[in-house]
């Protein structure tokens, strides 16, 4: 077997194992809320963590690659200050609810979906910044 077919097989085992994680982290977090209706900040944080994990395990692959390559590494400032800035601050929106400084009435279902799918990319741009 090829090194490169190695890397994307434990890229993939790390995306699955993120992923069962992350659905994991998700379920009970929603389970303790409903029956206990109490809504801890860590309950909020942790699964803002998960899904930026999962969007840097998605982006592994590419990181490998340039892992192999020599050179010095590099990172893509305009990538993280035009991409990055703006999903940190959509994926922080149910932190920000949490705390108070966004009104509840702007965090509707559809707004946290968005801001969940903006720590997915949030964290493959982190990833996807550095390169050689």
């Amino acid at each position: 077997m090829k090194k490169t077919n190695i890397n994307y097989i434990i890229n993939y085992i790390i995306i699955l194992v993120i992923a069962f994680f992350n659905y994991k982290v998700i379920n009970h977090t929603n389970n303790y809320i409903k029956k206990t209706y109490n809504y801890n900040i860590l309950l909020v944080i942790f699964p803002i963590i998960c899904l930026i994990l999962f969007g840097i395990s998605i982006g592994l692959i590419s990181f490998f690659k340039e892992i192999n390559t020599c050179g010095k590494w590099k990172k893509d400032t305009n990538k993280l200050i035009i991409i990055g800035l703006p999903s940190l601050i959509i994926s922080l929106l149910p932190l920000l609810v949490y705390i108070g400084i966004i009104p509840y009435y702007f965090a509707v279902n559809n707004m946290l979906f968005i801001s969940k799918l903006f720590q997915i990319l949030l964290g493959y741009t982190i990833i996807s910044s550095f390169h050689k």
